[in-house]
């Protein structure tokens, strides 16, 4: 590994955590708003979400370093890209949403939003390297979960 991939893994890295970091800081604010809030039966506890969280910004910050390694000078890298930003400042929203304003149903609408452009970025991703739209795939899964959890918390709280 050159010093210049390891720069770009070390951004990837920031990146991505950093948009999960932004994320948790609304998160542990609201902790007694969420408390009290009705959740569905299949609810995990309130402990798994972190590590889960750690282990997927850490698989998308791979899968972006192999992007970033493939080039980003073709119209395929950049469109790829440009994908990834797009669900990463989706997934950063989320928690903002929720969380700060507690709008539940407008946070379903953007996990919806992210979740499709999840596909779309796995897509891109694999049309230039496999195996970075590979990375995303526990990524992929748990969104979609999210999304019935959300779900399940608007129809439960909803006024």
């Amino acid at each position: 590994m050159t010093p210049r991939n390891i720069w770009r893994l070390i951004i990837a890295l920031i990146l991505c955590h950093g948009a999960g970091i932004m994320g948790v800081l609304f998160t542990n604010q609201q902790s007694t708003w969420y408390n009290l809030l009705k959740k569905p039966s299949f609810t995990p506890p309130s402990w798994i979400f972190g590590p889960v969280w750690s282990i997927l910004y850490t698989c998308m910050a791979v899968a972006l370093y192999i992007i970033w390694n493939v080039g980003f000078d073709s119209p395929e890298g950049r469109y790829a890209l440009i994908a990834f930003g797009i669900q990463l400042a989706a997934n950063t929203v989320w928690s903002f949403l929720f969380f700060k304003f507690h709008l539940i149903f407008v946070a379903l609408l953007d996990c919806i939003v992210l979740f499709v452009a999840i596909i779309i970025t796995m897509n891109a991703f694999a049309q230039i390297e496999p195996v970075a739209a590979y990375f995303l795939i526990p990524y992929f899964v748990w969104v979609g979960f999210a999304c019935v959890l959300n779900m399940g918390l608007w129809l439960l709280n909803k006024k």
